[in-house]
């Protein structure tokens, strides 16, 4: 509410002594005048006498107004309410249901339990009568969700007005981060009249930072926190498949392990039967169980490791899946088990490494393609004498210009080659079989020869398949500059969700590898990424960020029904130095995903385009296809539709927009809503023609790792910010904790002279010219 008031003052007067002075000044100078007139108008008439001294009088209060320099300002009063937040958890461990231990009766999820206890309390409608009520939502990251102005007295509206709780607390997010949502809301909050915040949570704060900076803020700007656990400190009985490795791909005839790590909440010490079921992916194929084991679940709760073996005798796509028996006191029985895809094929993935020097990279990364029995290895060394001997399944001595020979590979690394030596009939052959037949194209930049690709006419068709925008570089003045240091490789968000350039399985160890790995001394400068590209990791070198530069390092992007990566320059090597595991796993999987292409095409005219085939709960998937029609011609239409087949056979359709940048691509977003295997299945309009992909989704680890809520923590945060620990039966009680923090604040616009107005002027213009024209008439001096 906002109040305007109109202030007359005078920019002399700073008190009542300036009144003082004033005035007997004026009054002085008026007498002075009137007692010197009297003298010198002693012959003349009456009225004369009267009225020359009158207009020398108001020609000094004229120049008294003016002096005192009269003015008017505005003032402006805005009020500003006081404000309580409402910080409710949306994380996956919202979804937990406890378990009351006395009749081992199953309850609500704690998401549910919240929702309830809001939608029958009073409190928001309380709050909302001394304070404005901001709704943010935290899981891996805080989200503003709703505002809930302050109800006035005269206002209409009923302060009950009911809220859909349950689709504004959705959980979805795959982390916890009380601690940073917390501190990042304060500094939100910083400049409004903040009377206190709620925290609706099970307080297991299980990533980003501790909550102690959060409540020195607190202490600082004393807001004191309500604390409200949601759930029981009660570890549930739980027994979950933590974790099951298996290889993605295998050979017929190899036997390969299967390592599942089984954990047993509530029951340490125990034995549990396992089984190891096997059942092809065809719709309502039945399991058959390959093997029995029994594990003894470790006193200390970590989990325990159950390995079987496996041998693949026909090809195509398996369902494997380790199970465990279900505990009737399990408040959750969808960690269980656990299942994977395994791809048994009949031949090595194909991998064409193309150099035009024997680098470092090269050299390492030929010697582990070599040595990997799922990679069929061909090299094409252009600086290489004829008949030299390479470590290698193949040796070529030129490019493949030939659909025949070329289409073959499943995966070509190019590592700076001389793309004028392929000529434009192979680099011609080169884009069909990334566009068409969903070939798997890893470019690393160079000094040698990028630069002509950047710079020369004729590569254009070479620069048309980069997912960048380069900059023209001189190589003799990269070589000339001197750089001292490595400069780190950071992940983006999308790298860090993206199976393409991880260093581990596990997400958490990756990100620790990531932080400690050797960075690289220089990256090909980027201008910008293409649409539709999408950058995975970031450079931290500044002289490469400047001007228009960006620090892009690994981008990809699909093309057409491929695959094109790029990297900034060939240091891979040197995460080598962390260990060879590290380096291994980021190229083997590297070449696996981009390889994805190829042996999923699925049918001739529909492939589907993505990231990964593992995804956790609460991750948004991106669904990309490539179509293409009866001409075998990018499908032209808006939208296609896609059906996908949850776990229970629940049947979620949408619809597919055109990529406008990318002719024959589909894509949209989804969020899969239950844990397991997915079907993602597609008809291409026109023709009977249909394809399907499979995709497995898994639960964080990290948000079920411990099922039980922190009260202790809630209770530190209530208490050491001067709140209070609540109940979720105790919610109408919370209002009477914050006090009423509205304010006004007064702000006054710049002031307005008045002295120098026209009819100033004019008034005194008057009184000096009549009082002159008198004097001169009736011969005074």
């Amino acid at each position: 509410m906002t109040q305007d008031d109109i202030i007359f003052e005078f920019g002399r007067i700073q008190n009542p002594l300036d009144w003082f002075l004033v005035g007997c000044l004026i009054v002085g100078l008026c007498a002075a005048a009137w007692f010197f007139y009297r003298r010198d108008t002693r012959e003349l008439s009456r009225p004369l006498r009267v009225i020359l001294p009158l207009l020398r009088c108001a020609t000094l209060v004229l120049l008294g107004w003016i002096f005192l320099d009269p003015r008017v300002r505005t003032e402006t009063s805005l009020e500003r309410p006081s404000r309580v937040v409402l910080l409710a958890d949306t994380s996956l461990s919202m979804t937990i249901e406890d378990v009351d231990e006395s009749s081992l009766a199953q309850r609500p999820s704690r998401a549910d339990r919240l929702v309830a206890a809001l939608s029958e309390s009073s409190l928001l409608a309380d709050l909302r009568r001394q304070h404005d009520v901001g709704l943010h939502t935290f899981g891996a990251t805080l989200e503003p969700s709703s505002e809930f102005p302050r109800q006035r007295e005269d206002d209409s509206a009923e302060p009950t007005t009911k809220v859909a709780w349950k689709d504004l607390l959705v959980p979805t997010s795959d982390a916890t981060r009380l601690g940073d949502s917390l501190t990042e809301l304060f500094r939100r909050e910083i400049t409004k009249p903040l009377a206190g915040v709620v925290v609706l949570s099970d307080g297991r704060n299980n990533a980003g930072g501790t909550i102690e900076p959060a409540i020195e803020l607190a202490k600082q700007w004393k807001v004191p926190i309500a604390s409200v656990p949601v759930g029981s400190e009660q570890a549930p009985i739980n027994i979950r498949i933590a974790e099951l490795r298996l290889p993605a791909r295998a050979f017929r005839g190899d036997e390969i392990k299967v390592d599942a790590f089984v954990q047993g909440t509530g029951l340490e010490g125990q034995t549990l039967p396992v089984r190891f079921e096997l059942a092809s992916t065809a719709e309502n194929a039945k399991p058959t169980v390959v093997d029995r084991r029994d594990v003894r679940l470790p006193e200390d709760g970590s989990p325990a490791n159950v390995r079987f073996t496996y041998l693949p005798e026909e090809t195509g796509n398996w369902r494997l899946t380790v199970r465990t028996d279900i505990d009737p006191r399990e408040p959750r029985t969808d960690d269980n088990a656990a299942s994977a895809t395994l791809e048994v094929l009949s031949r090595k993935t194909k991998v064409l490494l193309l150099a035009s020097g024997p680098s470092r990279e090269y050299r390492f990364l030929r010697n582990l393609l070599y040595r990997d029995k799922t990679i069929e290895l061909t090299v094409l060394l252009q600086s290489a004498m004829p008949g030299a001997a390479q470590e290698a399944d193949e040796m070529l001595a030129s490019f493949p210009s030939d659909r025949e020979n070329l289409f073959g590979q499943d995966v070509i690394i190019a590592l700076d080659p001389d793309w004028e030596a392929m000529g434009a009939g192979g680099r011609r052959v080169l884009e069909e079989w990334v566009s068409r037949q969903a070939g798997g194209l890893i470019v690393v930049a160079g000094l040698i020869h990028m630069p002509s690709v950047v710079r020369d006419r004729e590569l254009a068709d070479v620069r048309q398949l980069l997912p960048v925008v380069l900059k023209e570089v001189l190589t003799s003045n990269v070589l000339g500059s001197a750089v001292r240091e490595p400069w780190p490789i950071s992940p983006t968000s999308e790298g860090v969700q993206s199976p393409m350039i991880r260093l581990a399985d596990d997400p958490e160890k990756d990100q620790e590898l990531w932080k400690e790995s050797p960075g690289v001394y220089w990256s090909y400068p980027t201008i910008s990424v293409k649409a539709g590209a999408t950058v995975l990791a970031e450079h931290a070198n500044p002289e490469l960020q400047s001007g228009s530069l960006i620090p892009a390092f690994f981008v990809h992007q699909f093309y057409g029904a491929g695959r094109v990566f790029f990297i900034g320059s060939g240091e891979t090597w040197r995460v080598r130095s962390l260990s060879q595991d590290a380096y291994d796993h980021f190229w083997i999987q590297l070449v696996r995903q981009t390889s994805q292409g190829r042996l999923l095409r699925g049918t001739g005219r529909v492939s589907f385009l993505l990231d990964a085939d593992r995804y956790r709960l609460g991750e948004p998937i991106e669904v990309r296809v490539h179509l293409l029609d009866s001409d075998y011609s990018p499908l032209a239409l808006e939208q296609v539709p896609l059906s996908i087949v949850g776990p229970g056979g629940n049947v979620t359709e949408m619809s597919l927009k055109a990529d406008p940048d990318h002719p024959g691509q589909y894509a949209g977003l989804f969020s899969p809503q239950g844990v397991g295997e997915h079907r993602l299945e597609i008809l291409v309009p026109g023709s009977d023609e249909a394809a399907s992909q499979r995709i497995e989704v898994v639960l964080p680890e990290r948000e079920f790792a411990d099922l039980r809520a922190d009260r202790t923590l809630m209770a530190s945060l209530a208490s050491e910010t001067g709140g209070r620990l609540y109940e979720l039966q105790q919610l109408g009680a919370i209002p009477e904790l914050f006090e009423d923090r509205t304010e006004t604040v007064i702000s006054t616009s710049p002031p307005r002279p008045l002295w120098d107005r026209v009819w100033v002027m004019l008034a005194l213009a008057l009184t000096l010219s009549l009082e002159w024209l008198l004097r001169k008439t009736n011969f005074l001096a």
